[in-house]
C-alpha cells in the first residue's frame, strides 16, 4: 500500500493532479513533517531551511519501499533497452528507405548516423534539464518518451527522405532521456551498497538492445513486408514507456523533493519563512542561463576530461 501511495503521489500523474485539485488528491501529512523534524532556526534573512528529517526520512528515495524501488528500477532499465534497441532495429530498415525514395546507400544509412549523433548530443541539454530543482527528473523522462513516440510516428508517415533524416536526428535526440538521467536517477534510488548492482543490470540492458534490435527487426519487416513497420513497432513502445514513466516512475532528484517540501509547508502553515536549499541559493537565478552554464560544463567535461 506504501509503495502504491508513493506511486500515485511523486509520479508526474499525482503531481499534476495534486496541482490541479490545489491539494485535494494526493496530499501530504504537513502537521507530520512538523512533528517529526526538527526545524533549524531562522538564519539571518528570516528563513527556515527545509530538509529531510533524517537518514531515514521517507521521502528519500533509497528509503521507499523495496517494491517502489524495484518498479522504478525496472522502469529505467525498460527504458534503457527500447532506446538502445531503437537505433539498431533501424539497420534492417535502411534498404527500405533506399528503395522507396531512391536513395543511395550512403543516404539511407545517414538516417541512423543522425539518430546516434543525436542521443550523444541530448544529453548535454536533457541532463541540465532533470537537475533542475523547480522541474525534476521524471517530466524529462516522461517528455522525451512522448516526443520519442510522435517522432516515430511522423517518421512512419513522411512522404520523402529529407523529413525522415530531420525526424530521425530530433528523435535521437528526445529519446537519449535514459543514457542522459538513468545513471542518476539509479543513485539516488539505490543505497551506495545495492548501486553497483543496479547499474550492473542497466548496462546488460543497454547492451541487449543492439543485440536483438537487429533481429526483431528483421521479424518486423519480413512479418509485414514494409520498413515503417518497424517505426510503428518503436511507436508503440515508446507510447508504452510514456505511459509507464507518467504512472509509475516516482522523482527521484532530492532537491525537486525537498523544494516542493518547503511550498507544502509555506501554504497550508502560512508561514513564508519556509524555504528549501536549492530557493536560498538561486532564488533568481535565470532558467537559460543556468541551462546554458550547466551545458559548457557538461561540454568540457566531455571535452577535456582524460
Amino acid at each position: 500500500m506504501e509503495s502504491l501511495n508513493i506511486f500515485l503521489r511523486d509520479s508526474l500523474f499525482g503531481r499534476l493532479l495534486n496541482y490541479a485539485s490545489k491539494g485535494r488528491f494526493f496530499s501530504y501529512n504537513v502537521s507530520q513533517t512538523l512533528e517529526d523534524e526538527e526545524l533549524p532556526s531562522p538564519n539571518s534573512q528570516g528563513q527556515i531551511i527545509v530538509g529531510f528529517v533524517s537518514p531515514d526520512d521517507k521521502d528519500m528515495p533509497h528509503n521507499w519501499p523495496a517494491l517502489a524501488r524495484m518498479v522504478a528500477g525496472l522502469n529505467l532499465l525498460l527504458l534503457n533497452f527500447s532506446f538502445y534497441a531503437a537505433s539498431a532495429l533501424l539497420t534492417p530498415s535502411i534498404s527500405g528507405i533506399e528503395e522507396e525514395f531512391g536513395a543511395t546507400t550512403a543516404e539511407g544509412t545517414l538516417g541512423l548516423s543522425l539518430f546516434v549523433i543525436a542521443y550523444g548530443i541530448g544529453p548535454l541539454l536533457l541532463f541540465p534539464l532533470s537537475s533542475l530543482p523547480t522541474l525534476g527528473r521524471s517530466p524529462v523522462y516522461v517528455l522525451g518518451c512522448l516526443a520519442f513516440c510522435l517522432f516515430n510516428i511522423r517518421t512512419a508517415l513522411a512522404k520523402n527522405l529529407q523529413t525522415v533524416l530531420v525526424l530521425r536526428f530530433f528523435g535521437g535526440f528526445a529519446g537519449s532521456t535514459p543514457i542522459s538521467v538513468g545513471g542518476a536517477s539509479l543513485m539516488e534510488i539505490f543505497e551506495p551498497n545495492e548501486f553497483p548492482y543496479a547499474i550492473a543490470f542497466y548496462a546488460v540492458s543497454g547492451v541487449c538492445g543492439p543485440v536483438l534490435g537487429p533481429i526483431l527487426g528483421t521479424l518486423v519487416i519480413e512479418r509485414w513486408d514494409t520498413w515503417t513497420a518497424i517505426l510503428w513497432l518503436l511507436s508503440g513502445i515508446a507510447a508504452f514507456t510514456t505511459v509507464s514513466t507518467f504512472f509509475f516512475l516516482p522523482e527521484t532528484l532530492s532537491e525537486n523533493i525537498l523544494l516542493r517540501r518547503a511550498k507544502r509547508l509555506r501554504e497550508q502553515t502560512g508561514n513564508p519563512a519556509y524555504h528549501s536549499e536549492a530557493e536560498v541559493q538561486s532564488p533568481t537565478t535565470n532558467l537559460a542561463l543556468r541551462i546554458i552554464k550547466d551545458m559548457d560544463n557538461n561540454l568540457k567535461l566531455a571535452c577535456l576530461d582524460p
